[in-house]
């Protein structure tokens, strides 16, 4: 599954700001926008059963967003707007969708962030895709280009303990060429072949922690 099917559910989400829903139906206000059928009666249980976990750092656009606790243990979902922002029900009012802060339903609610997911009740919602040539040229001679994967090749080092988030920023500087290299080394490659430069056999390595797709090579 294409990027294109979180960002149809972020603009579809967006659409809906400003208008009522019925309070505590978070699951399925957010699998509507997804265009996914019923599987699970909770959050909670829809986050248990994901495939596809991420338990740190701030969700990326275009995913669902899961919290635990609550009162009625239920938990909640919402979609990552990206930027630090999530489109959810209940917030800033009940019964209301709103565009909120991702740490508000903890801040509101008491809940705890669970993470987010590639998927929701068993269906596919989000991956990136990766034009290694592009890459490539972005890691040498042209930095910024994050439309080519900068991005989403950080996230990946950040979530492996090599890159430190703040430097999840889309643009490909010496911090991204040290923590790539450092990734060709866990690999098994020499200091001479770890250069920092993408490849495709480590570039396919990396991408099974948080699946995206190469689609070029």
């Amino acid at each position: 599954m294409s990027v294109r099917k979180g960002e149809a559910a972020v603009h579809n989400a967006s659409t809906w700001v400003g208008h009522s829903y019925p309070a505590g139906w978070c699951l399925r206000w957010v699998r509507e926008r997804f265009g996914i059928g019923l599987l699970y009666g909770s959050a909670a249980l829809a986050w248990r059963s994901a495939k596809h976990r991420h338990q740190s750092g701030p969700p990326p656009r275009g995913v669902p967003v899961f919290y635990t606790g609550g009162r009625s243990g239920f938990g909640h979902v919402a979609i990552s707007a990206g930027g630090g922002y999530i489109y959810t029900t209940d917030l800033p009012n009940m019964g209301r969708v709103g565009k909120v802060h991702w740490k508000e339903p903890i801040r509101r609610w008491g809940m705890t962030y669970a993470g987010w997911t590639n998927d929701l009740n068993g269906v596919s919602t989000w991956c990136r895709t990766v034009d290694l040539s592009r890459l490539r040229y972005a890691a040498k001679d042209h930095p910024m280009h994050y439309q080519y994967g900068t991005f989403a090749v950080q996230r990946q080092l950040a979530m492996v303990g090599l890159l430190p988030w703040a430097k999840v920023n889309g643009w490909w500087g010496t911090s991204t060429t040290k923590a790539y290299a450092a990734w060709q080394q866990r690999l098994g490659y020499s200091r001479m072949e770890a250069d920092g430069i993408p490849g495709l056999t480590t570039l396919r390595h990396l991408g099974q922690h948080s699946p995206f797709i190469i689609a070029k090579s």
